[in-house]
């Protein structure tokens, strides 16, 4: 039985008594490196030089390796800092603004053993891509929205990272050495754009527009109204499914959601699980879903 404050259509209840398995949700990493996950972690020297268009050095800011922490502030237009578990691969190594724009990056090749590796970078008078990442609540920039790019290397497969755009929610990129690449964004409370794919003639403009989420939010209850404390609530929508474990309270809420038709299945253990459908439009808020399991045979 299911109750809620929103208009739902419930579906006939499951006949099965349903065995659970948990299994560790993967969280998602942009790879650092084009490299196989089977090779040894190592570790290199990075030194370089940072010069303007001019030849002049540049101070301030900080150049990062991938996707880890970058080493600043530059001083004197030189660089150097010690990068530890990275593996033999393709690295993008960029210089970021004090105010967190990517202005410049350059792939490099570590091979296995390599202990020291010397870049040269120079941002161009311009940039080859300019963004800004906004949406309908925030249409003059998303504070530090984080783009992610990804892109074709000359010899051959694939490389990820990401950046973080400024407060007024602008990115820029220069001499990105991908044959062609693609850009997505993510910020919070907002779904994640369709890629956007980045290609000449440069200079190229780029708005990236995000969506607002929409959240599913409720509790799992007897019939008797007590909670279902750790009740397993299941996802479904477009061939994925997504599982969520609620609190000790019963309470779950499931975020990031775009607009569409959901299936939700709540179960707790030894018992006859049910499914509810709830349409989303884009942004909503449906808050109060209450699902009510059988209390026979559910172990509180």
């Amino acid at each position: 039985m299911v109750r809620t404050d929103r208009r739902v259509r419930l579906l006939a209840p499951a006949a099965l008594i349903v065995a659970i398995v948990l299994a560790c949700g993967s969280v998602f990493a942009v790879p650092a490196s084009s490299a196989g996950r089977g090779e040894p972690s190592e570790e290199f020297m990075l030194t370089g030089t940072l010069l303007s268009a001019e030849g002049a050095p540049i101070d301030g800011g900080c150049v990062s390796v991938g996707n880890r922490e970058g080493f600043g502030p530059i001083k004197g237009g030189r660089f150097q800092f010690r990068v530890t578990k990275a593996r033999p691969g393709v690295h993008l190594v960029s210089y970021h603004r004090d105010d967190g724009s990517v202005v410049t990056g350059q792939l490099v090749r570590v091979g296995s053993g390599q202990r020291e590796v010397v870049v040269s970078l120079r941002p161009g008078t311009q940039p080859l891509v300019h963004g800004r990442v906004v949406s309908d609540a925030m249409p003059d920039g998303i504070p530090n929205a984080v783009v992610y790019l990804r892109g074709e290397l000359s010899g051959g497969g694939e490389n990820s990272v990401y950046i973080h755009a400024s407060a007024d929610g602008a990115f820029s990129l220069d001499g990105l050495a991908f044959e062609g690449f693609a850009l997505r964004a993510h910020a919070p409370h907002c779904v994640g754009s369709d890629p956007v794919t980045i290609s000449p003639p440069y200079p190229m403009d780029v708005v990236i527009h995000l969506k607002p989420e929409a959240v599913i939010s409720g509790i799992v209850v007897t019939d008797s109204g007590r909670p279902v404390p750790r009740a397993q609530v299941f996802l479904a929508a477009k061939g994925s499914r997504t599982l969520l474990t609620a609190g000790h309270d019963g309470r779950f809420e499931l975020t990031g959601l775009q607009a569409g038709s959901y299936r939700i299945e709540a179960h707790g253990h030894y018992v006859i699980g049910s499914d509810v459908m709830i349409d989303l439009a884009e942004g909503e808020q449906a808050s109060g879903v209450v699902i009510e399991l059988p209390e026979t045979g559910v172990h509180l």
